[in-house]
Formats: C-alpha cells, structure tokens, sequence
C-alpha cells in the first residue's frame, strides 16, 4: 500500500525523485517525443507509432533516472500517484521542479 493518501502529499515526492537537471531534461525531451509520435500515429494512421511514443516517453525517463538521477522512476513505486496527472507530472520538468 503507498504511503500516500493523495496526489497533494505524492506530488513533494516526485519532485524530490526529479531533481537531477539532466533527468529532468531527458524527461522533457521524451515527453516531447510522445506527443511528435502521437500526431504522427494520427497523421500517418499508423497504431505503430503509438508503441514507438511508448518506448520514447519510458526510454528517456528511465535513462534519466537509473543513470542521472540514481533511483527508481516513481511509477514504480507508486503508480496510483503517478499515473493520474501525467500533465502537471510533466509541468515540473519544464519549471525546475518548483512547487
């Protein structure tokens, strides 16, 4: 069970899991590679494509956390939390993880 009872006592975490500047910008390059790969998947109609945003979004945020940052990304530890706001998830990249 997560020590976290909503995502307003998860978010401080994941912010302290992200405050590496390279794993918050491999972070930010892969999530703007999901959204590149899922306009094309819409363009191209092509459901290839939505694997490739998987690996891309997953690929670059695992780099930055296993050889960055030195832990484990927070959806393994605890995807209730992580999973539902990927938007405001994805804003702390971009603004330095400021809360």
């Amino acid at each position: 069970m997560s020590r976290f009872a909503s995502f307003r006592e998860f978010y401080p975490f994941y912010l302290d899991e992200h405050s590496n500047r390279t794993s918050r910008r491999l972070h930010f390059i892969g999530s703007c590679g999901v959204l590149a790969l899922l306009v094309l998947a819409i363009v191209e109609r092509n459901a290839w494509w939505l694997l490739a945003a998987l690996f891309c979004g997953y690929g670059f945020a695992w780099v930055g956390h296993f050889f960055f940052q030195k832990n484990r990304p927070a959806t393994f530890k605890h995807p209730p939390q992580a999973g539902p706001r990927p938007a405001r998830l994805a804003a702390a990249p971009t603004s330095g993880g400021q809360r």
